[in-house]
Formats: C-alpha cells, structure tokens, sequence
C-alpha cells in the first residue's frame, strides 16, 4: 500500500478512535448511553447499562489497538524504505 495512503487510513481510524474515547468518557460521566434515538441511563437498569457500558468499552478499545498497530504500520514502513 502506498504510504501516503496508508497515512490517511491511519489518520482516519485515529480520529475515529478518538472520538469513540470520548464519547465513553462522556458516558460515564453523564451516566447515559445514546443507541439510536433511545437513550439508556444508569438509573432504569443498573446491570443492563453496566453490560452496555462493558460492550462500549471493548469496541473503544478495540478501536484504539486498531489506531495504534496502524501507527506502528506506518513508522515500520518508513525504516524500511
């Protein structure tokens, strides 16, 4: 793949990590979860907002990983070169 190519898919999917970090903080801090329209808030249901808040929290992270081994991709190329 091209580099600057790669650059812009890298940047893309941090931004996107990013943001995804702070709508978790931002949940966590009002209490509330947006799905859709519906907004889930930890006082209806404990349990079900803390599995829905687990859940968010595993694609943030996975989010997150992705960003940084794309980072790494592209440092790696620019030592191989």
């Amino acid at each position: 793949m091209n580099k600057k190519i790669r650059l812009r898919v890298t940047l893309a999917i941090s931004a996107f990590a990013i943001y995804r970090v702070f709508t978790y903080v931002r949940q966590v801090q009002t209490g509330c979860i947006q799905i859709g329209n519906h907004q889930r808030c930890s006082f209806e249901n404990t349990a079900n907002f803390e599995g829905l808040q687990n859940v968010d929290l595993l694609f943030t992270c996975g989010w997150v990983a992705g960003a940084v081994l794309c980072w790494i991709g592209v440092v790696q190329t620019g030592k191989t070169r």
